[in-house]
């Protein structure tokens, strides 16, 4: 036997436990130190859990100056004095060679909990059943009706609520749209649909069979296929570059341009009513 192993054997003893007191259920560190040279590779076998005893993490080892430290945490969960069996550790040294820790056992001393002298105590008889008051159902009753009653006088009183003022009437006359004032301040798209919402009213009122304003293409189909010749089909065109100004940006002097073809156009478009009345 080498001399490495022979020294190894010797330390095979050599388990520490801390704390210096145990008591049921505390955290127990079952450790040694080994020497060894560096670059050492150790391989652990965990603990096996039993009822008295519990690993509470995974065998860890760590080298520092020479000295490998190992270290196995666990728990005891019985008084009295506790065998724990240490599996054989297996070290592994950077020249190939493999050294062998023997298994061993740690005897740990586990104190109780409980004082000495409650162990003789006998176990005291059951109590009597606590006393309980009587019941009343007089909130089980009053609470569901107290709630059906808030609803009944909730549903009279929104029944004898004013009734709602009646909206304003609307202004018989047309309002006047600032179209000057809207072009200056920059609202060209607003200029160019309220001047297309006013002649698709006005052809709407002007052509037989319309009842109601139809669309910008709606329109100037109905213009374009009616018997007014070119002051219709003229106003179409006017209808459909109004369209376009309501969703294309425009400059003022455009609006404007457009807002006027719209008037001789509508006036050519009259005039042709009254030519045929």
């Amino acid at each position: 036997m080498s001399p490495a192993a022979l020294f190894l054997v010797l330390q095979a003893a050599g388990w520490t436990v801390a704390p210096a007191r145990i008591t049921v259920g505390d955290t127990v560190w079952i450790s040694r130190t080994v020497s060894s040279s560096a670059n050492v590779a150790v391989r652990l076998e965990p603990l096996t859990d039993s009822k008295v005893l519990l690993p509470l993490e995974p065998p860890r080892w760590s080298y520092a100056e020479g000295t490998v430290a190992i270290t196995y945490v666990v728990a005891l969960f019985e008084p009295g004095t506790q065998p724990v069996s240490m599996p054989a550790v297996e070290l592994a040294l950077p020249d190939g060679r493999t050294e062998v820790l023997p298994a061993a056992t740690v005897a740990i001393d586990v104190a109780s909990v409980l004082p000495g002298p409650a162990r003789g105590l006998p176990p005291k008889g059951s109590l009597a059943p606590v006393p309980r008051e009587p019941h009343t159902w007089l909130p089980v009753v009053a609470l569901p009706a107290g709630m059906i009653l808030l609803t009944i006088l909730a549903a009279r009183f929104a029944r004898r609520r004013d009734p709602r003022p009646a909206p304003p009437p609307l202004p018989a006359e047309e309002m006047r749209v600032p179209i000057e004032e809207w072009i200056a301040a920059g609202e060209s798209r607003a200029v160019a649909t309220v001047v297309a919402l006013r002649l698709r009213q006005i052809v709407a009122d002007t052509v037989e069979g319309i009842d109601a304003p139809l669309d910008v293409e709606g329109c100037a189909r109905v213009l374009e296929t009616s018997d007014r010749g070119p002051p219709a089909r003229e106003l179409a065109g006017v209808l459909r570059a109004l369209e376009r100004a309501r969703f294309s940006p425009a400059a003022p002097a455009d609006v404007h341009e457009v807002v006027d073809d719209a008037e001789r156009a509508i006036r050519a478009f009259q005039a042709t009513r009254s030519e045929a009345s």
